[in-house]
């Protein structure tokens, strides 16, 4: 029973710490964070959807935003070493 009360503790302060990092950013700026996310996991599959939507092309974040998703098709990874490439699954968005 003490057990189940310490997990359940533990989700409550992780599930606050996680909605007060939340709420100090805008909308556009989770969505940014979240493929930035996205993109560090190396998933095989990354499923997008509106993905330039918080993107306007008046700084070139579409381009730039278009640009690290062919990247992540082409390389099969993004920062990765290009000498292992040819090892690596192919990537689909």
């Amino acid at each position: 029973h003490d057990t189940k009360a310490a997990v359940t503790g533990q989700r409550t302060v992780t599930k606050g710490f996680e909605s007060r990092w939340k709420s100090a950013f805008r909308l556009t700026e989770l969505a940014k964070i979240n493929i930035a996310r996205a993109f560090v996991m190396n998933p095989e599959v990354l499923v997008l959807q509106n993905p330039l939507m918080h993107y306007s092309n008046i700084q070139g974040g579409r381009d730039l935003m278009l640009n690290m998703v062919r990247k992540f098709v082409d390389c099969r990874g993004l920062a990765l070493p290009s000498a292992s490439m040819h090892r690596r699954r192919p990537r689909t968005c």
